[in-house]
């Protein structure tokens, strides 16, 4: 992690707890995000490749670029959920997974999340589930 830590900066920040010392919030978070997802590929990877693979992948998959290809952006307004999912799949083939929370009145967009297979090289692979807690069909996106 120390090596990739201004790129983690750059493209994983802590989006959560933005003030204080940012940088002191973000080691937190990854150090979180290597306990929540990390350890279980401790038989591939250190924490330094975990997180190196993970930027690896960040780069080479464009999700933003996807939405907007397809004419989804982020406005702050209603999108259907099965679009977004659409619209990603038909850039890398399989199906990703979007996570929704509810804030007051309203369920938002929270993660797309891009499956893997567990390997050295992972490679795309369809998610399980389109959807995690995203019971209404609009998201404010």
């Amino acid at each position: 992690m120390k090596n990739s830590g201004k790129k983690l900066a750059e493209n994983w920040p802590n989006l959560i707890e933005k003030f204080g010392n940012e940088m002191t919030n973000n080691w937190e978070f990854w150090n979180d995000q290597w306990k929540k997802h990390g350890k279980c590929s401790l038989e591939l990877f250190d924490a330094n490749e975990y997180f190196a693979v993970a930027l690896k992948l960040y780069d080479k998959v464009q999700v933003m670029n996807y939405l907007k290809a397809e004419g989804i952006e982020p406005k702050n307004n209603g999108v259907d959920k099965e679009a977004i999912v659409a619209a990603i799949k038909k850039h890398i083939v399989f199906q990703p997974q979007i996570k929704c929370s509810k804030i007051g009145n309203e369920q938002r967009l929270l993660e797309i999340r891009i499956c893997l297979t567990v390997s050295k090289e992972p490679t795309y692979k369809s998610c399980d589930n389109k959807f995690s807690e995203c019971p209404e069909d609009s998201i404010i996106f």
